[in-house]
């Protein structure tokens, strides 16, 4: 790095000097070499600036998966772990994916990843020896075997970025993977029901619920069906948004659940007679025709209901 100093330039040219100043010139020497030591440092600085578009940026990078099992409808997360061993601050980063159709789809990217096409952009500044972990979110939507290509350039432009992985350094970098379809035991939940509140004929009650998506794929749909109803029970609207059926016994929510999340359903009903009263609740995730089992073994929640 010492010869970017050339970038500088050299001194300018001075006249024969005479004889009878060779003592002077002696200390003169000393004066100059002395000054080059001091400032020598940000003449180099000086140089590298203005040599920056030769230069690529210099980043250790290492990529894993979050997850080794990559299935249809399943989240899956690129972590990159970055590293500036550059001298020089990197004023944001910008990856370039492709091989992404026709298998996955970019969901995402943090932190503050913003998303234009199959660039992403972040903006964080990385220091000479700063690290950051950019995690790209994706969907795999179709099941085989890709690969992902991924070119990092500094986020400002004009210059390239000079990558050092564990196999050496390198251009850009490969994720192969391969995809597989969904299974019936890949799809799975943990629904379980709050103590719904006291019932009062003719005024609006709620059944208070909550699921949890403890499969490996992301769940799109949960039907709530009330196997077991009383005629007397009128099931009305619910949070979030759903669709009511045709026989007024079974409340399908649209929702988004990743593995791990977990969200509340609630249903409200109006009871139209006093009494005593069993509800049975079953829970089905997406198309499927069997009811998902709960934690007891078994498939449906019995619950006692009074209505006074």
């Amino acid at each position: 790095m010492d010869r970017q100093i050339e970038y500088v330039g050299g001194q300018p040219e001075r006249p024969p000097v005479r004889r009878w100043w060779l003592l002077a010139v002696v200390p003169a020497v000393l004066i100059v070499g002395l000054g080059v030591v001091l400032v020598g440092p940000g003449l180099a600085e000086a140089g590298r600036a203005l040599g920056q578009g030769a230069f690529p940026y210099t980043v250790q990078v290492r990529g894993t998966w979050s997850a080794a099992d990559q299935v249809v409808g399943s989240p899956a997360d690129l972590v990159l772990d970055v590293k500036n061993t550059d001298s020089r601050s990197l004023n944001g980063i910008s990856i370039q994916m492709s091989g992404l159709s026709p298998r996955w789809t970019l969901t995402g990217a943090s932190p503050d990843g913003q998303i234009t096409g199959t660039t992403i952009r972040f903006a964080q500044v990385l220091r000479p020896g700063a690290s950051e972990t950019l995690t790209l979110h994706l969907l795999a939507v179709q099941s085989g075997a890709s690969t992902l290509r991924l070119n990092m350039t500094p986020a400002s432009g004009g210059q390239t970025i000079r990558l050092v992985t564990d196999t050496g350094a390198a251009r850009g970098l490969s994720a192969s993977v391969t995809v597989r379809d969904a299974t019936a035991t890949d799809l799975g939940a943990r629904p379980k029901l709050y103590y719904n509140d006291a019932n009062l004929v003719n005024q609006a009650a709620l059944f208070r619920m909550h699921i949890d998506n403890s499969g490996v794929v992301r769940i799109t749909s949960v039907t709530v069906r009330f196997s077991q109803l009383p005629g007397s029970f009128e099931l009305q609207s619910s949070q979030p948004a759903s669709t009511l059926s045709a026989d007024g016994r079974s409340v399908t929510f649209p929702i988004t659940l990743d593995p791990g999340q977990g969200i509340d359903l609630n249903i409200n009903y109006v009871p139209h007679q006093t009494g005593a009263y069993h509800v049975s609740i079953q829970f089905f995730l997406q198309d499927q025709t069997s009811p998902v089992v709960l934690d007891d073994g078994t498939q449906a929640i019995d619950v006692p209901i009074t209505v006074n």
